[in-house]
């Protein structure tokens, strides 16, 4: 064994560190590196000068910027942020409905819907029948039908 005086910031120490046996065959694996075949020994390694004001800091900071990015995340998807989407029947797939009436009304709908340009289809639910369009064309839909009621009324 050998003493080996060890010279840090926080004062002078004796540490202890065995001479390593070269004779023999290093053991396989991780700890058949350089330290173990006559390199610096692990005592002569020095430590970071921190405090241990670091052990409280980086968990404190870390907790703060993750709860600010979930408020954040939470903020920005939540469900205001989606004021006026209309959410599709699940059955309907991308289709959203606009109008729900008799058959022959619906076909009426359905045409004038796509005379205007719009991409339009029908599909009977229950004893009606449902006209359904792309989710871009909602909003022009519903003002056409509006208008449609309004001329007919």
């Amino acid at each position: 064994m050998v003493l080996t005086p060890l010279h840090g910031e926080l004062g002078s120490a004796l540490v202890s560190r065995t001479a390593p046996d070269l004779t023999a065959a290093p053991a396989p694996g991780p700890a058949s590196g350089w330290l173990t075949q006559g390199g610096p020994a692990l005592a002569s390694v020095p430590l970071s000068g921190g405090s241990g004001f670091s052990y409280i800091y980086i968990p404190v900071v870390t907790t703060v910027v993750v709860t600010v990015l979930a408020l954040l995340l939470r903020w920005i998807m939540g469900p205001g942020s989606r004021r006026g989407a209309r959410v599709a029947d699940p059955s309907q797939g991308l289709l959203i409905g606009v109008v729900a009436t008799d058959a022959t009304e619906a076909e009426r709908v359905r045409q004038m819907l796509v005379d205007a340009g719009l991409r339009a289809t029908s599909r009977e639910v229950a004893s009606r029948r449902q006209v359904l369009v792309w989710p871009d064309d909602v909003d022009r839909a519903l003002q056409l039908i509006a208008e449609d009621r309004a001329r007919r009324a």
